[in-house]
């Protein structure tokens, strides 16, 4: 197959992949993505948007466990998207059952943070460090790791 000798692309819908700045922005949940099977768990893609300000609707995705240790941090998402407390510890025996269609719309805030990826190459890409409730303000500190404002 030889190649066509111009390409168009219809860019009405890209997005740039700019990395953005270090810091808090209101997000909605766009979509999940169907179970897929990972190395040590099973996981969803969630994807997000950011609703507000310049880099309105910019997308973002990161993967939440469905299973294994790390289970706790897709609890952690829906008591954040829909204001519940559930516990972990409460929910070991049985479980969560959700429908992730519930949460599609949820406002919520992502902590962005800039990362050289891949490694030692010089491009800088933005990474989803943390999700807080909607209207929570948080920095990424030096780890990346989501703290407080002050």
């Amino acid at each position: 197959m030889s190649p066509a000798s111009k390409l168009k692309l219809n860019l009405s819908e890209a997005q740039g992949r700019e990395a953005i700045p270090d810091d808090t922005y209101p997000a909605t949940i766009k979509g999940f993505s169907d179970v897929k099977k990972g190395p040590k768990a099973n996981y969803v893609a969630v994807e997000f948007e950011i609703s507000e300000g310049q880099y309105e609707g910019r997308k973002f995705w990161s993967n939440f466990m469905v299973d294994g240790a790390a289970a706790g941090m897709f609890v952690d998402l829906v008591n954040k998207a829909t204001g519940t407390s559930y516990k972990v510890e409460d929910m070991r025996e049985e479980g969560l059952e959700i429908d992730p269609n519930d949460l599609i719309g949820a406002p919520v805030a992502l902590v962005m943070k800039q990362e050289e990826y891949p490694e030692d190459s010089g491009e800088m890409r933005s990474q989803i460090k943390s999700v807080l409730a909607a209207g929570a303000k948080g920095r990424a500190n030096a780890r990346g790791q989501a703290a407080s404002a002050r």
